[in-house]
Protein backbone atom coordinates (compact mmCIF):
# COMPACT_ATOMS: atom_id res chain seq x y z
CA UNK A 1 0.00 0.00 0.00
CA UNK A 2 1.22 3.52 -0.83
CA UNK A 3 0.39 6.63 1.13
CA UNK A 4 0.64 10.17 -0.33
CA UNK A 5 3.81 12.00 0.64
CA UNK A 6 1.96 15.17 1.56
CA UNK A 7 -1.55 16.43 2.29
CA UNK A 8 -2.54 17.90 -1.07
CA UNK A 9 -2.65 14.71 -3.13
CA UNK A 10 -6.12 13.94 -4.53
CA UNK A 11 -6.00 10.34 -3.24
CA UNK A 12 -5.76 9.05 0.32
CA UNK A 13 -4.20 5.64 -0.33
CA UNK A 14 -3.15 3.43 -3.23
CA UNK A 15 -3.45 -0.33 -3.52
CA UNK A 16 -1.76 -2.87 -5.76
CA UNK A 17 -3.65 -5.76 -7.30
CA UNK A 18 -1.86 -8.16 -9.66
CA UNK A 19 0.78 -5.56 -10.53
CA UNK A 20 -1.67 -2.70 -11.14
CA UNK A 21 -1.88 0.29 -8.80
CA UNK A 22 -5.17 2.04 -7.98
CA UNK A 23 -5.45 5.49 -6.38
CA UNK A 24 -8.26 5.62 -3.82
CA UNK A 25 -10.08 8.57 -2.27
CA UNK A 26 -11.84 7.68 0.99
CA UNK A 27 -15.31 9.10 1.60
CA UNK A 28 -18.05 8.70 4.21
CA UNK A 29 -21.61 8.25 2.98
CA UNK A 30 -24.65 9.84 4.58
CA UNK A 31 -28.31 8.87 4.41
CA UNK A 32 -29.99 10.21 1.30
CA UNK A 33 -33.18 12.21 1.39
CA UNK A 34 -35.00 9.18 -0.04
CA UNK A 35 -35.46 5.99 1.96
CA UNK A 36 -33.29 2.99 1.18
CA UNK A 37 -30.29 4.93 -0.14
CA UNK A 38 -27.05 6.64 0.90
CA UNK A 39 -24.99 9.34 -0.81
CA UNK A 40 -21.41 10.48 -0.91
CA UNK A 41 -19.73 13.51 -2.45
CA UNK A 42 -17.50 12.98 -5.47
CA UNK A 43 -15.60 16.24 -5.29
CA UNK A 44 -13.27 17.92 -2.87
CA UNK A 45 -14.18 21.12 -1.04
CA UNK A 46 -11.48 23.25 0.56
CA UNK A 47 -11.90 26.41 2.57
CA UNK A 48 -9.82 29.33 1.35
CA UNK A 49 -9.66 32.93 2.52
CA UNK A 50 -11.63 33.88 -0.61
CA UNK A 51 -14.32 31.24 -0.02
CA UNK A 52 -14.66 27.61 -1.03
CA UNK A 53 -12.71 25.79 -3.71
CA UNK A 54 -14.43 22.73 -5.20
CA UNK A 55 -12.63 20.29 -7.43
CA UNK A 56 -13.50 16.94 -8.95
CA UNK A 57 -11.34 13.84 -8.92
CA UNK A 58 -11.64 12.85 -12.58
CA UNK A 59 -8.28 11.60 -13.86
CA UNK A 60 -6.75 11.92 -10.39
CA UNK A 61 -8.20 8.88 -8.59
CA UNK A 62 -9.36 5.47 -9.79
CA UNK A 63 -11.75 4.43 -7.02
CA UNK A 64 -13.69 5.79 -4.09
CA UNK A 65 -13.66 3.71 -0.91
CA UNK A 66 -16.96 4.63 0.71
CA UNK A 67 -17.70 3.89 4.36
CA UNK A 68 -21.40 3.73 5.24
CA UNK A 69 -21.71 4.13 9.04
CA UNK A 70 -25.47 3.40 9.18
CA UNK A 71 -24.82 -0.07 7.71
CA UNK A 72 -21.18 -0.50 8.80
CA UNK A 73 -20.22 -1.41 5.23
CA UNK A 74 -17.49 -0.36 2.80
CA UNK A 75 -17.91 0.00 -0.95
CA UNK A 76 -15.39 0.45 -3.74
CA UNK A 77 -16.76 2.63 -6.52
CA UNK A 78 -14.89 3.17 -9.80
CA UNK A 79 -14.72 6.86 -10.62
CA UNK A 80 -16.22 6.23 -14.07
CA UNK A 81 -19.45 5.11 -12.33
CA UNK A 82 -19.88 8.38 -10.45
CA UNK A 83 -21.48 11.71 -11.28
CA UNK A 84 -19.63 15.01 -11.05
CA UNK A 85 -20.76 16.09 -7.57
CA UNK A 86 -22.28 13.09 -5.74
CA UNK A 87 -23.44 9.51 -6.08
CA UNK A 88 -26.41 7.66 -4.60
CA UNK A 89 -26.22 3.97 -3.72
CA UNK A 90 -29.54 2.19 -3.18
CA UNK A 91 -30.30 -0.60 -0.71
CA UNK A 92 -34.00 -0.78 -1.51
CA UNK A 93 -36.06 -0.02 -4.63
CA UNK A 94 -37.27 3.57 -4.94
CA UNK A 95 -40.85 4.25 -3.88
CA UNK A 96 -41.68 5.54 -7.37
CA UNK A 97 -40.65 2.18 -8.85
CA UNK A 98 -37.73 3.57 -10.85
CA UNK A 99 -35.24 0.80 -11.60
CA UNK A 100 -33.35 2.46 -14.47
CA UNK A 101 -29.82 3.75 -13.84
CA UNK A 102 -29.84 2.63 -10.20
CA UNK A 103 -26.54 2.10 -8.38
CA UNK A 104 -27.28 -1.01 -6.32
CA UNK A 105 -25.19 -1.60 -3.22
CA UNK A 106 -24.44 -5.22 -4.14
CA UNK A 107 -22.53 -4.03 -7.23
CA UNK A 108 -20.09 -2.02 -5.12
CA UNK A 109 -19.40 -4.30 -2.18
CA UNK A 110 -15.70 -4.31 -1.35
CA UNK A 111 -15.17 -8.02 -2.04
CA UNK A 112 -17.08 -7.96 -5.36
CA UNK A 113 -15.11 -5.02 -6.77
CA UNK A 114 -11.78 -6.43 -5.59
CA UNK A 115 -12.64 -9.71 -7.34
CA UNK A 116 -13.36 -7.78 -10.57
CA UNK A 117 -10.05 -5.91 -10.28
CA UNK A 118 -8.17 -9.18 -9.85
CA UNK A 119 -9.87 -10.84 -12.81
CA UNK A 120 -9.01 -7.84 -15.02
Amino acid sequence: MLVPGYDNEPYDIAIESDGDFYRIQIKTAFEATTDGAVRFRTRSTRTKSSGYEREGYDGRVDLFAVYVPVHDEVYLVPIEDTAETQMTIRYEPAENGNRANVNWHADYRLDAVLDRLRSG
